[in-house]
């Protein structure tokens, strides 16, 4: 539902930007309308995977999982330039577009192969959203991850922040400051994949906890005195690191609490909260919308 509704929100902003009717009021309403769907994709994929995993290969598929998502991080914001540059912004729309409508049907086969009969139900949306929330305060181990992974995520959220002023700093207001920047975060992407791969083929049962809480500490010192200590190599090797560090703490959250969550109940779960892992670059399953991305 997500991906169609995007690919017909994307497509309508394209109609009405070639026609000349994009104005602030239609444009803020379209991406707003566009940015409600996004957790149904966020948590939908989290739920398919341990119906489609058997709980051994758990590590395995949350690694591709989170592996791949930090390869799209550095590939899409490339392509999109690029095709924006070579075409023009309605090509790189609807190019998007098609996009999401490919995954759409991609999905169909593997909906089937995911079925799973449920046996209750609340009456109403706001009755699930409660029952999800109920649910993570009452569990200590889910409700210990919200709370570690909120503050986790404010560090990311600093970085984002941080980063760039401290490279304009460094070089100046240049192209070159610009370009270190995208650069920067290019590989941390790219080391978030390769420690997610490298986690995955680890056997964390039980041991998801520690894989996540020595993950955390170890950037808590690639942030300082690393980053913050030795210039701009330092921020460098530090945001890399960093990168590297989050994909073990990634797959360690996704696996845990998959396994400590009743397969009925994670889809409200996911929902209660941000669905998707923690990225280093940008949250939003649409980065056409992530202004961080530019």
């Amino acid at each position: 539902m997500d991906l169609l509704v995007s690919a017909g929100l994307l497509i309508t902003l394209m109609f009405f930007d070639q026609t000349g009717q994009l104005t602030a009021a239609p444009l803020i309403l379209l991406v707003t309308l566009c940015s409600l769907t996004s957790p149904l994709s966020a948590s939908g994929i989290r739920v398919l995977i341990p119906r489609l995993a058997p709980d051994e290969a758990l590590e395995r598929a949350n690694a591709l999982d989170t592996g791949s998502y930090a390869l799209t991080e550095v590939i899409g914001p490339a392509l999109a330039g690029s095709l924006f540059g070579l075409a023009g912004p309605a090509a790189t729309m609807l190019t998007i577009a098609v996009l999401y409508l490919l995954a759409a049907t991609s999905l169909i086969p593997i909906l089937r192969a995911a079925h799973l009969p449920t046996t209750r139900r609340s009456t109403t949306l706001a009755g699930e959203a409660a029952a999800g929330l109920i649910y993570v305060a009452r569990h200590p181990t889910l409700r210990g991850l919200v709370i570690s992974y909120s503050i986790y995520q404010m560090s990311w959220g600093v970085l984002l922040v941080v980063v760039p002023v401290a490279v304009i700093r460094a070089l100046g207001p240049t192209a070159n400051a610009e370009l270190t920047v995208g650069g920067l975060w290019a590989g941390c992407g790219l080391a978030g994949g390769l420690g997610a791969l490298l986690a995955g083929r680890m056997r964390s049962a039980g041991r998801e906890r520690q894989m996540i809480g020595l993950s955390i500490a170890a950037m808590a010192v690639a942030i300082y005195p690393v980053a913050a200590s030795f210039g701009l190599y330092g921020l460098t090797a530090g945001i890399i690191i960093m990168g590297f560090l989050e994909g073990p703490a990634d797959v360690g959250l996704l696996t845990l609490r998959q396994r400590r969550t009743e397969p009925e109940w994670l889809g409200r779960v996911l929902t209660s909260r941000c669905g998707a892992a923690p990225r280093s670059v940008c949250h939003t399953t649409k980065p056409w919308l992530c202004p961080n991305r530019a």
